[in-house]
């Protein structure tokens, strides 16, 4: 009677302990694109039981109903569950939230190994007469000599030697666009010599240095940065110029600056 007594209580018992256990089952993804992580952790808090996801994210896992279950995985942030129910979706946070970056190798920092010369806006002003952009830079760089084919250095076509290597093996940029023609490698700016006037700087390197993506550097490389209209003030001005055998030079410009909107406008004329 005794033993039969005991065969009960323990079938109860067992009953029990059975009727406390279920079976979760789900999958694990990322938060944002909802997309499947495989080798997921899902441990029970407190306890060395565990799982881990297939390759398509999914689990099963048997658990009693008073535990919780732990989900982690590599540069996500840890999750603790504890309503536990069959098919459950769990959507885990990254543990990094990583900005865009943008590597361009354009200009090269005032403390890089390059042999360079920054030529600021000041220094543009100063020494801008109206003149072709490479007879500017001849006054400007040391290892520069140009050629003109007029004669007046001026304007017309042009050309420039740095190091004593023609401008084939020189990479001119603006604001990191190659301007290098694409048949001979040169550079003209017969058509749009009075474009230095919107220039906000000129960076000249001497050897390989940091050149961008266009003709090949050997001899170095010419950076122009463009004005820049959300650092300067509004403002309008005209420049009138005159020179030998009857030239002259007229050019407006004007800036509006960035307004609340973030739109601005700037012209050389």
């Amino acid at each position: 009677m005794k033993k039969s007594i005991l065969f009960l209580l323990w079938s109860v018992w067992a009953f029990q302990g059975m009727a406390q256990t279920t079976t979760v089952s789900g999958s694990v993804v990322d938060e944002q694109t909802e997309e499947p992580l495989i080798g997921a952790a899902i441990q029970v808090v407190g306890k060395n039981t565990g799982v881990v996801t297939d390759d398509q994210g999914r689990f099963s896992i048997e658990v009693k109903k008073s535990e919780r279950l732990e989900i982690s995985y590599l540069g996500y942030k840890t999750t603790i569950v504890s309503e536990l129910s069959d098919n459950v979706t769990i959507k885990l946070e990254s543990a990094y939230e990583l900005e865009q970056l943008i590597i361009k190798g354009v200009r090269a920092a005032p403390l890089a190994p390059v042999t360079q010369t920054n030529v600021s806006k000041k220094q543009i002003d100063d020494n801008y007469v109206g003149q072709h952009p490479i007879f500017m830079i001849d006054r400007l760089s040391p290892s520069i000599t140009s050629f003109s084919e007029s004669g007046t250095s001026i304007g017309n076509y042009g050309q420039i030697r740095l190091r004593g290597i023609g401008q084939e093996r020189i990479n001119f940029t603006l604001n990191g666009v190659p301007l290098n023609d694409m048949i001979d490698h040169g550079v003209f700016f017969s058509n749009i010599t009075d474009i230095s006037s919107s220039f906000n700087s000129i960076q000249v390197q001497r050897g390989v240095g940091t050149s961008a993506a266009g003709a090949s550097s050997y001899a170095g490389s010419v950076n122009f940065e463009s004005f820049n209209v959300s650092e300067s003030p509004e403002f309008s001005e005209v420049q009138l110029g005159a020179g030998s055998f009857g030239t002259y030079r007229a050019n407006f410009s004007t800036n509006t600056g960035v307004n609340e909107k973030g739109f601005g406008f700037y012209s050389s004329i």
